[in-house]
């Protein structure tokens, strides 16, 4: 991150482009910020902006935007609905800050302070730096969106996989790291009592011991200690299973 160095003393001169050079400095920040967000959508409300519609006429209520990479505050707007496959879009605007009337020197007088602010316009085709309001999504929405949404995987290896009572054998990792089994596997597994091995990725740093309960009939129960390795091996350490097992009661556990 850019910094402008003031610490040392003796009397600096400071110039206009010392203070663009501040403002590029945070700016560069939010657009660190914000770009993995902008690069999925050319806009997205940060809050407010809800939009109704009471005897023909649009209100939008103040909030703030991010348009264009930037960060931008939307003033209250009305304007009458669209008709005629009018689109409703966003576009920014530069306007005078009060208070940043400014003489010059050289006898000229400007306005330097500026605000770059969102508001809708109305027309028939949304500009390429712009989105149609109907389908701007909020931050939450936008964040939630470009999670990656993990997927089941048929277990490597699986033995008996007993698909008709519901579906085979299979292994998910959440974003957080915690591998997760489900499904079914057939009793009399022949090779011996082997669940399936978890590819590299999916499998603990430690040796996983848990229990596995089921019931034989309605009056006896049977436990076996079960244990997932870290070759990735999961097999029963007592004995094999009597029927078909159902592998979704299972403890998740931490990948490495």
């Amino acid at each position: 991150m850019k910094t402008f160095d003031t610490n040392a003393n003796g009397g600096m001169p400071t110039y206009l482009k010392d203070l663009r050079f501040m403002e590029t400095t945070h700016k560069e920040v939010f657009e660190a910020i914000l770009k993995p967000f902008a690069n999925i959508e050319k806009v997205f409300i940060l809050s407010g902006c809800v939009r109704s519609v009471s005897g023909g006429i649009v209100s939008i209520t103040e909030g703030w935007i991010v348009l264009q990479g930037e960060v931008m505050f939307v003033e209250a707007q009305n304007y009458p609905l669209p008709t005629g496959g009018n689109l409703e879009y966003w576009v920014s605007t530069t306007i005078d800050v009060v208070g940043g009337n400014k003489d010059f020197f050289d006898g000229s007088n400007h306005d330097t302070w500026k605000d770059t602010v969102g508001r809708i316009e109305i027309g028939g085709v949304v500009p390429n730096n712009s989105q149609d309001f109907s389908t701007t999504l909020n931050y939450f929405d936008v964040y939630t969106n470009a999670i990656v949404n993990p997927s089941w995987n048929v277990l490597p290896n699986g033995h008996n996989e007993f698909t008709a009572a519901g579906v085979a054998s299979r292994y998910l990792k959440d974003n957080s790291g915690m591998v997760h089994l489900s499904g079914y596997m057939t009793a009399n597994d022949p090779t011996g009592y082997d669940v399936g091995v978890l590819p590299v990725g999916f499998r603990p740093a430690d040796d996983f011991k848990f229990l596995h309960t089921y019931f034989i009939n309605a009056t006896s129960v049977k436990v076996i200690r079960m244990i997932i390795q870290t070759d990735g091996v999961i097999t029963s350490v007592d004995d094999d299973f009597l029927q078909t097992t159902e592998l979704n009661g299972w403890p998740a556990f931490k990948a490495v």
